[in-house]
């Protein structure tokens, strides 16, 4: 057999190659150390198919993930060596000639090399991808395979890409609907579907993924004018090709496990396969296309039941999309309820998470129904004797008291819940002690959820909430103590309770958070004055002096320290954020709080949590400034600038006992 007959083994390189340059089906171009899925294997040569009511027949293709090549991307593509050594890949003809399995050849004896000629017309009239899944919906979807020639971008004219997008995008609306209608018949029907039915619904659903691929390569293409990279925003693609060509068709697929479970994993991948190359490519859609692989990720972590390593995996792949897209943007709550979902079994941090997604600045309202499933089993469970899967007893207890306040079965002041809210400060004693430096961020979680209480959980009624939200003018001293009594009593006793463990440095974290909000309570310019002299009266304010004297005597305040607390610039000249500052950002409460570009110094979600040997003298340099700040700003302290002391106003005893302190 002569050299350029010998039957060839495509490698991954060539098969990319070959696909860029129009000679091969994409839908055959995989590479060779990539599994054969369970559905291929299924799979007889060639069957005719029938969902719903479209008449279509699906030709056999190998169900690994097809290889794609955007327009952005082609460029980047090297054109593979052609000589009378390598056989070349075949021309794109209508119907594939071999079929590709395992342990078979791609191409029969009879292929040659082209010649350098045929190469040129190959890539004046290559076929767009989509044309290579074969489908021929043509009852349903009339002119699907009419073949649509693009030359290559480098000689296209404005006109030429705008009548290439509008060709995509009037295929995408017929398969668009086409799906739309398909999953609405899935969703509302129980009857199990055939082999050829799941065949059909996959490929039709595939072909749509395609379409938003390539409509958002040609309209996003550097080369394209603005009015048409406006396009897909004015219509909506990202969120359509989620909405229509993933999540719905996932949706039935969940619906019918595990029956449907191989053919959910694998268009699980193949639309975090798109979804990834369309982040590389068009990057115009970064945070939708950030937000969508975290779903998918989700979605493959929650479909895992048999190898918990996978799911674990998953999960954390899922988490770092949602940080990624949470950094870049802090005020969407939620993203801050996926990351809720994922933080399962840790009660505590699904709690916090579904709190500030309910306190942002932009809430997230379905938070309430997670954090009322996380906390319902418990509203009828005495304190002392909850118990949650995973979580100590102290936890548990905190976890119990707020589902009892988010039921709303205690609302007049001193009730029984008064009682287990002490009973609960000896138990979290207890705690912070024996946690120790894994206290730091459990504190900044405690505190959080305490003041989500007093906000009434992001209710809008919320007289606070409205406050923070400038909704509100003014308000009865009733409606006050009836939102806030309870609430109100948790935060400051437990503030009291942490303020009480002098000179610890694991509590920090929770006094600094604590000393954040009561300086956005100064800072409300709408709101009852009934409202912030009653959160104002509540504080604890003599055990806040002990507790900052007690430092200063160990680590005595700095003159720069001093100044920019008494200018009210507790960040200025700071280093980076603190690692509680990453758990505050976006809260409604701390909007103000962090100044311009605090957060733009890159860090990864590791190093920036990272507690160091100078984080403390930091966090310390921070708890200080904001004091003297809010020494400033009302009547309960002040701060002494030639004893560098605090003193608390108001009341001869602790002024009797600062002198004793002086005296020391």
């Amino acid at each position: 057999m002569k050299a350029q007959d010998a039957p060839l083994r495509v490698s991954p390189t060539d098969t990319i190659a070959a696909a860029r340059f129009g000679r091969l089906s994409l839908e055959h171009a995989r590479p060779d150390n990539q599994k054969l899925s369970t559905l291929s294997k299924k799979r007889p040569a060639s069957s005719e198919v029938c969902a719903a009511d479209a008449t279509a027949s699906v030709r056999s293709c190998d169900k690994a993930i097809a290889i794609r090549t955007s327009i952005a991307a082609s460029k980047y593509i090297k054109r593979p060596p052609v000589d009378g050594n390598i056989p070349a890949c075949p021309p794109l003809t209508s119907e594939p000639s071999v079929s590709v399995t395992d342990g078979r050849t791609l191409f029969p004896d009879s292929y040659g090399p082209p010649t350098p000629e045929e190469f040129k017309e190959g890539l004046k009239h290559r076929r767009r991808p989509t044309e290579s899944l074969y489908l021929d919906i043509a009852q349903s979807i009339p002119g699907l395979h009419e073949s649509r020639s693009l030359r290559q971008t480098d000689y296209m004219s404005q006109d030429e890409f705008t009548a290439e997008i509008k060709g995509i995008y009037a295929a995408l609306v017929m398969v668009e609907a086409k799906c739309i209608k398909l999953d609405a018949a899935q969703m509302s029907g129980t009857k199990n579907l055939s082999f050829d039915q799941w065949q059909a619904l996959f490929a039709v659903h595939r072909t749509l993924l395609y379409e938003h691929h390539d409509f958002l390569s040609a309209s996003q293409h550097p080369s394209t004018s603005s009015s048409l990279r406006k396009l897909a925003t004015k219509y909506s693609m990202p969120a359509r090709m989620w909405k229509h060509g993933i999540h719905s068709f996932l949706e039935v697929l969940r619906r019918r496990l595990p029956d449907s479970l191989d053919y959910m994993l694998q268009f699980i991948y193949l639309a975090y396969q798109t979804v990834t190359l369309l982040y590389e490519t068009v990057p115009s859609f970064e945070d939708t296309w950030i937000e969508c692989l975290g779903d998918l990720a989700r979605y493959r972590m929650a479909v895992e039941d048999i190898d918990m390593r996978d799911r674990e995996i998953w999960g954390g792949v899922a988490r770092d999309w949602y940080s990624k897209t949470s950094n870049r943007n802090p005020d969407v709550g939620r993203l801050y309820h996926h990351l809720g979902i994922l933080a399962r079994p840790n009660a505590i941090q699904q709690a916090y998470y579904y709190c500030r997604a309910l306190t942002c600045v932009q809430p997230f309202e379905s938070a309430m129904e997670s954090l009322s499933s996380l906390l319902s089993p418990l509203t009828k469970v005495e304190p002392e004797r909850a118990v949650i899967p995973y979580v100590d007893e102290t936890d548990s207890m905190f976890l119990c008291l707020h589902a009892k306040m988010l039921a709303s079965r205690y609302q007049e002041p001193g009730s029984q819940l008064h009682v287990y809210i002490s009973t609960y400060h000896i138990w979290l004693d207890t705690q912070i002690r024996r946690q120790a430096l894994k206290w730091k961020d459990h504190g900044v979680f405690i505190a959080v959820t305490n003041i989500s209480a007093c906000f009434g959980y992001g209710h809008f009624d919320n007289c606070l909430s409205k406050a923070y939200r400038q909704e509100v003018k003014d308000s009865t001293n009733e409606e006050v103590d009836s939102v806030l009594d309870n609430s109100l009593y948790l935060l400051t006793n437990t503030f009291a309770l942490v303020l009480s463990r002098e000179n610890d440095f694991n509590v920090l974290p929770h006094v600094h958070t604590m000393l954040a909000f009561l300086w956005s309570i100064y800072n409300l310019t709408v709101g009852p004055a009934a409202l912030i002299t009653k959160v104002l009266n509540s504080i604890p304010w003599g055990k806040i002096v002990d507790f900052l004297n007690t430092f200063i005597k160990s680590e005595p305040i700095e003159d720069r320290v001093a100044e920019a607390g008494r200018r009210g610039s507790f960040l200025h000249g700071a280093p980076k954020p603190l690692p509680e500052d990453y758990l505050l950002r976006g809260l409604v409460w701390c909007r103000g709080y962090f100044v311009s570009g605090w957060f733009d110094e890159k860090h990864d979600e590791e190093s920036r949590l990272l507690e160091l040997p100078s984080t403390n003298k930091v966090r310390i340099d921070r708890v200080m400034r904001l004091s003297i700040c809010l020494s400033q700003k009302g009547n309960f302290i002040s701060f002494d600038r030639s004893r560098k002391i605090f003193l608390k106003l108001n009341d001869s005893g602790s002024i009797k006992a600062r002198i004793l302190y002086e005296l020391q």
